[in-house]
């Protein structure tokens, strides 16, 4: 299986993407590229720049804050967008837990899917909702 067919067949069936027409997936994959790390992989340090988005096709990764870890992301789940959204830095560490399969989408190519492909947009600001949510002290 060619890669843009995996991310296209990775992303029909899970999260945020699964229900998007198979002309939204294409987009995202057509800018993605895949890429296979082993556990244990640092994939995004906190405090430093962010220059790419990624999602999680395959495997296991811990998001961590100050040496704890705070949430676990897995197939369908992503990171990197706000570091990508305000350029400024990562907020967490990510880091593989397990071997791991990515698509990984450079700023560039980030910034076109934002202003061409809703599916997209709507995946982040759910994530992002979640996210606040989860760490919102007080239920409203």
């Amino acid at each position: 299986m060619r890669s843009h067919d995996t991310v296209i067949a990775a992303l029909a069936e899970v999260g945020a993407y699964a229900g998007r027409s198979h002309r939204e997936l294409q987009e995202i994959s057509r800018v993605s590229t895949v890429l296979r790390v082993e556990g244990g992989t640092v994939l995004a340090t906190a405090g430093h720049s962010g220059h790419d988005f990624v999602i999680v096709l395959e495997g296991v990764a811990t998001v961590e804050n100050d040496g704890r870890v705070v949430a676990t992301l897995g197939a369908g789940d992503h990171f990197g967008e706000i570091a990508m959204l305000d350029n400024g830095p990562r907020t967490a560490t990510v880091r593989a837990a397990t071997a791991m399969t990515l698509a990984v989408i450079g700023r560039p190519e980030f910034d076109d899917l934002l202003d061409h492909s809703p599916a997209l947009v709507k995946a982040l600001l759910t994530g992002l909702v979640r996210r606040v949510r989860g760490t919102d002290a007080i239920a409203v």
